[in-house]
């Protein structure tokens, strides 16, 4: 994500932000927590907007890949596909990938074994799984490219601090701080290395839902007191649910008779809070207005007058949010 100057947040985007962040705080200490680092401020505008820049800038950068936009597989004929495996062998595959679950080869197999070979919000069947006969999908579902979809991507120790911070509090060093000060998750503990393929961090997603998600368009909401169940959110004036092709609730189901853990619903309710709340503020629309600048920028300005957003971009580099395609 690139970071915004602190002159682009408005007073009022600024007390949407830290007030819907402050409500939808997913627990006690975290709700304190911010009420907290809001008193600090002593309603001192420029502290405030550095305070809003400083968590905008971590819930971004928390579920964003650093690695891109997502490629889209070429489309191969079933003619070049490798011969289809037993389901004997699939057993073995699954069991040797239970020995060592945080390789990434190996989650994504287990999550996809766990979630049924299919897409995990659509229902729609994994095709290689298909083609390999792995799976008897029901008549009339789609068959897609599916994808190991990460909850929390994997550059959670950055820096969030930047140039025209006038708040820079010791706690606000690295995401994962951010992230356990707020949500009570310790990303150090729970996802660090290889850490961050184990099970509980993956979904199995079709390529255009994995989109959705990875780039905040779309977030899974848990119900309360319903296991594995999401209300799933839109985030526009109307309700894209159709046009995105998701359903408005999901229920995940265990595949693998309980050898897989299913995804864990506190990295979930993070994911959805943080897309709540850069939506409901305005906060995104700032971060997409400063984007569009800096595309814009073709080299910098003879006056100098670029250099902030340049020195912005450098402190964040390719963790941008991308618009979803149109359909």
């Amino acid at each position: 994500m690139t970071r915004p100057h602190l002159e682009k947040w408005s007073p009022q985007v600024v007390g949407r932000c830290l007030g819907y962040a402050l409500l939808e705080a997913p627990t006690r200490t975290g709700k304190d927590n911010m009420a907290r680092d809001i008193n600090l401020c002593s309603e001192d505008l420029p502290d405030l907007a550095s305070l809003t820049q400083l968590y905008v800038g971590g819930m971004i950068r928390l579920f964003r890949s650093p690695k891109g936009p997502t490629p889209t597989p070429p489309t191969i004929p079933i003619s070049y596909y490798p011969q289809r495996k037993s389901l004997t062998t699939l057993a073995q595959d699954i069991a040797a990938a239970l020995a060592e679950p945080h390789k990434f080869a190996n989650a994504k197999l287990l999550a996809l074994q766990r979630d049924g070979f299919c897409c995990v919000v659509t229902g729609s069947f994994d095709l290689d799984s298909v083609e390999k006969e792995f799976i008897q999908p029901t008549p009339g579902t789609a068959w897609v490219f599916t994808q190991a979809a990460h909850i929390f991507g994997e550059s959670n120790n950055g820096n969030i601090l930047g140039e025209g911070h006038t708040l820079k509090p010791e706690w606000a060093l690295t995401v994962a701080a951010l992230v356990e000060r707020y949500a009570e998750i310790s990303i150090c503990k729970e996802l660090n290395g290889s850490n961050i393929y184990r099970a509980e961090n993956v979904l199995t997603l079709d390529i255009g839902t994995h989109y959705f998600l990875d780039n905040l368009y779309i977030s899974l909401e848990p119900v309360q007191d319903t296991p594995h169940t999401y209300n799933l959110h839109t985030y526009s004036e109307k309700n894209k649910h159709r046009q995105y092709r998701v359903p408005q609730r999901v229920t995940f189901t265990d595949h693998s008779n309980g050898k897989t853990a299913m995804p864990d619903r506190r990295y979930l309710q993070l994911h959805h809070i943080c897309a709540k709340v850069l939506h409901l503020s305005g906060a995104l629309k700032v971060v997409k207005k400063f984007e569009w600048e800096m595309e814009r920028l073709e080299g910098l300005a003879a006056d100098g007058s670029s250099a902030k957003y340049l020195s912005e971009a450098l402190l964040s580099s390719s963790l941008s949010l991308r618009p979803p395609p149109e359909y």
